[in-house]
């Protein structure tokens, strides 16, 4: 597969040249899953004017003298070469897709051919959302990127707190990528036609609100209020009675470090250790109630 490729551009001429696309960095809002923006805020960029230059903030000014570092962690750590990319690569057969790729790992003559590299830098407030798995907005960035360039694999390396490089791989996904595109199309298609996709509950936290306005309380908004205040009452007596339940099974282990029902581990409770980073060096025990396979 042949992209389309444009390249040389200045900053401004990028971000008119990606304005008729949806791109890696915004297939997730197309999704829901971008916490920073909705479909329907994505979708009044794209109906809009094309936007300027905006100035980085200091957060998006270290991520981008990182890149260049964690790309060579990542070199450093599998033996894979990467180079920049540089292009803005565009779907031959769905010209509203493009990405633009943080790195190209090169062919390493094994069939599969040249892979993505995304890089990402974070902090240990965040750590924990790397420990088993892709955090699923960068897994559709990724996915995104393998699919729009016609690769078949990529990966990710993260840096956590300047120093702690992980890298994942991620193998293409034709059914995730398919359903990818599915919303893909539905949202083009609201752009296209000017309709508005379905406002969600962040669209109205971010109206302007019209001083003094009130909503009068109907059947449905009395329903509402009366189920909430039940649900909340059902949660903080099960979060109670969790507590509890907690309390009981880590007296029941004591002082070993798992509960087995012959060779399969039900529970661990083993020591932790956090490495020192801001703060110092410590340790606890972490309980692990493991979950039952399906079928």
């Amino acid at each position: 597969m042949d992209n389309i490729v444009v390249s040389g551009l200045s900053k401004s001429d990028w971000l008119a040249a990606r304005h008729p696309h949806i791109g890696g960095s915004e297939i997730g809002a197309v999704l829901g899953l971008n916490k920073y923006k909705t479909a329907r805020q994505l979708y009044e960029d794209k109906i809009g004017p094309v936007p300027g230059d905006i100035p980085p903030t200091p957060k998006m000014l270290a991520g981008t003298r990182q890149e260049p570092l964690i790309a060579q962690a990542y070199t450093d750590l599998t033996g894979n070469t990467v180079s920049s990319d540089g292009l803005l690569r565009i779907h031959p057969d769905y010209p509203f897709c493009s990405v633009s790729l943080d790195r190209v790992i090169a062919d390493k003559g094994d069939g599969r051919g040249p892979g993505v590299l995304e890089c990402k830098n974070t902090t240990s407030m965040f750590a924990s959302t790397w420990e088993q798995d892709v955090p699923l907005p960068y897994y559709c960035q990724t996915q995104w990127g393998i699919f729009v360039s016609g690769f078949k694999w990529g990966a990710i390396c993260v840096q956590i707190d300047g120093w702690d490089i992980r890298t994942l791989p991620v193998e293409r996904d034709d059914d995730f990528i398919a359903m990818m595109l599915e919303a893909a199309k539905e949202f083009w298609h609201c752009v296209e036609t000017r309709t508005p996709p379905e406002a969600v509950a962040d669209d109205v936290e971010k109206m302007t609100v019209e001083a003094g306005k009130q909503v009068q309380a109907d059947e449905n908004i009395s329903a509402l209020l009366s189920s909430m205040a039940t649900t909340k009452a059902q949660i903080k007596a099960l979060e109670v009675t969790e507590e509890q339940l907690t309390d009981s099974l880590k007296l029941k282990i004591g002082n070993a470090e798992a509960v087995v029902d012959g060779d399969k581990v039900l529970v661990t409770y083993k020591l932790v250790s956090v490495k020192e980073s801001y703060r110092p060096a410590s340790s606890y025990r972490k309980l692990d109630i493991k979950k039952a396979k399906r079928g």
